[in-house]
């Protein structure tokens, strides 16, 4: 997809960094991250993973115009979409993520980054 769009995804990190959190239940959520990047940013779309403050943070951000500033609790809503898509991907995304006792957030509105952050372990 990322080819046939003429982008790149980028993998950064991981240095031992495991969640404890369901492969299902996060991959789906970090796909509709990546699908979100490539159809609403531009550029590379990075996932990165990494350990910070005792916890996992698996980032995805892209080079794309972002998230417009007072949109970030919108974005998550259903059928809240800020940038002209459905508004149930995002939604869905955090819902499963949250069922996994971790958090999905906005970390950066321009260019877009969005983290989950999982418990400590």
């Amino acid at each position: 997809m990322f080819d046939r769009a003429g982008r790149r995804l980028q993998l950064v990190g991981g240095d031992g960094a495991r969640p404890l959190a369901s492969r299902g239940a996060v991959g789906q959520a970090l796909d509709v991250l990546v699908d979100n990047a490539l159809q609403h940013g531009r550029g590379t779309v990075t996932i990165e993973i990494a350990r910070r403050d005792g916890r996992t943070v698996l980032s995805v951000s892209d080079e794309g115009p972002g998230v417009a500033a007072g949109s970030e609790r919108l974005v998550f809503q259903r059928g809240g979409s800020a940038a002209g898509g459905t508004g149930i991907g995002l939604h869905l995304a955090r819902s499963l993520v949250e069922a996994e006792n971790a958090r999905l957030r906005v970390a950066k509105g321009h260019p877009a980054t969005f983290e989950i952050l999982f418990a400590g372990e």
